[in-house]
């Protein structure tokens, strides 16, 4: 009876005890929720102010002191008030006019215009840099398994896919969208949202979309490259008159002491004219949308904030961009 009674009473302390820790962990993780929060919150805020004290407004280059975060940095605990050893809290600060914008070619040919054509041109230029004329890439499924698309029939799909018309995009020196597939059924009409919508577009593989990720941005209204900011391989492939020395020109003179470029002030570094028209008509100097990625690490646990932010759409009581759309994970 004893060794019974000794027995049942360590089971309820073990479940007891058990209970408690499940309880006090629970209520541990339910804390940190709430804190990531408001810590990720916190890192957007001070992303907004970052992007509101810029000296240099008009134009923005590597120099501000934003740029400290374009790579991802951490943040001090006690600017924010956390003085917990085991708590890390990151921030990238980026902006999206870094990439090749596909807005643009969801216009039509008489929208768009040499804006149109410029970037159309820009992307197959790309396509053709990544190896996309020779890299053997076919569709894998439904009616068009098989088949195989070079840049320039790539460009071409994703005109007609976007524009709002079900006319086949065929140029002349561009080959015709879609080649045969009736109109309207694989178009969108309107410009895509997610870079994941690529896929739904003829000769978009999934690891050809995966080696874009880097260069390209649907973000909306974006329509121009911060030639500040951008990628060698961007700015090469803008034209095909820029020349790889006056591309390492322009890398050099914006990083140096004289640098960044003022507006305008491509033509002093790209030769030919046709090139010179290309860059003024793509290319800025001014960011005016910005990523922000947030993140708060506990060691056992990590959560993460996504936030657009639009320095266009500030207030004139307050002066920061605006947050456009935000996402907790």
């Amino acid at each position: 009876m004893v060794v019974f009674i000794v027995a049942l009473a360590s089971i309820l302390v073990v479940n007891l005890a058990y209970s408690s820790y499940i309880a006090g962990v629970i209520n541990l993780s339910a804390e940190r929720s709430v804190q990531a929060e408001y810590l990720l919150k916190s890192a957007v805020s001070l992303a907004q102010v970052l992007i509101k004290n810029d000296q240099t407004p008009d134009i923005d280059s590597f120099k501000d002191d934003w740029a400290f975060f374009i790579n991802g940095s951490q943040i001090p605990g006690a600017l924010l008030s956390i003085n917990q050893p085991n708590v890390m809290i990151s921030l990238e600060l980026r902006p999206e006019d870094t990439k090749f914008p596909i807005a643009p070619l969801a216009q039509t040919t008489a929208a768009g215009g040499q804006t149109l054509v410029l970037w159309r041109d820009a992307f197959a230029n790309l396509f053709e840099t990544l190896g996309f004329d020779s890299d053997g890439e076919q569709i894998v499924s439904g009616p068009l398994q098989g088949k195989f698309y070079n840049s320039k029939q790539m460009v071409a799909n994703l005109i007609d896919y976007m524009d709002p018309d079900d006319k086949p995009y065929n140029p002349g020196n561009f080959p015709a969208g879609y080649e045969g597939i009736t109109p309207g059924v694989r178009s969108l009409n309107k410009p895509i949202t997610t870079v994941s919508q690529l896929s739904n577009v003829p000769g978009f593989t999934a690891a050809r979309i995966q080696m874009l990720l880097p260069f390209i941005t649907t973000t909306a209204n974006l329509s121009k490259l911060n030639i500040n900011l951008a990628p060698p391989l961007l700015i090469k492939n803008l034209h095909q008159k820029i020349e790889d020395q006056e591309v390492t020109n322009i890398v050099s003179f914006r990083d140096s002491e004289n640098g960044p470029l003022q507006a305008g002030q491509i033509k002093n570094f790209v030769s030919d004219s046709d090139a010179q028209q290309a860059c003024d008509l793509v290319t800025s100097v001014r960011s005016n949308v910005f990523q922000v990625t947030a993140k708060v690490n506990y060691l056992t646990s990590v959560f993460f904030l996504k936030a657009t932010l639009r320095r266009a759409g500030t207030t004139a009581a307050s002066g920061m961009p605006e947050v456009v759309a935000l996402e907790l994970y």
